[in-house]
């Protein structure tokens, strides 16, 4: 089962990448699921079980938010509480709106222009955004990376299958979905 959700929690980050913050485009997918797969325990964790927290958030104050409210636990004397989500979708929108409230594409690409891989460069942007407060926060989520070799294989057959069915099912696509996505 846990499998299952996992390929679930993968397609959905894919998705919604594609579908509402493009501009995270260039970050793998892979390495965003690493981080769900850390911060849940290998989605083992209270608060993916009983919240639908992918990634370990707090309720924020000052920003747009999917976030239902303040769960009520903390994990530190200053913390607001967990973020409380629907779904696992809207957890995972929360997560792209908090990285874009501290702009962590650019921050990436200066990370890149410094010389650092694309990868580094995102964990050190996220924590250059006081997302965590461990110091073995990279080191561990680097480890849950390449734990995750086996969805390598999405990355790349995922894409291929969207578009096959995109092609195949063409005729039966609405055409809003059509206009939005520029189909025809």
């Amino acid at each position: 089962m846990t499998f299952i959700k996992s390929i679930i929690i993968y397609i959905l980050i894919w998705f919604v990448k594609l579908t509402k913050f493009r501009e995270f485009w260039n970050v793998p997918t892979q390495l965003i699921f690493a981080q769900t797969r850390l911060e849940t325990g290998r989605f083992t964790s209270g608060i993916f079980k009983d919240i639908n927290n992918l990634f370990g958030m707090n309720h924020p104050s000052r920003r747009e938010t999917t976030s239902l409210g303040n769960s009520g636990r903390k994990e530190s004397s200053y913390s607001v509480g967990f973020a409380t989500y629907k779904n696992w979708y809207d957890s995972i929108v929360d997560y792209f709106l908090r990285q874009e409230n501290f702009n962590i594409v650019p921050k990436m690409n200066e990370f890149i222009d410094d010389g650092y891989s694309k990868n580094q460069s995102y964990m050190m942007a996220t924590k250059d955004s006081n997302y965590f407060e461990d110091p073995e926060y990279i080191e561990k989520w680097e480890s849950s990376y390449k734990a995750s070799t086996v969805y390598k294989i999405l990355s790349f057959f995922l894409p291929i299958l969207v578009g096959f069915v995109v092609v195949k099912s063409y005729d039966n696509i609405p055409y809003s979905l059509k206009n939005k996505f520029k189909f025809s």
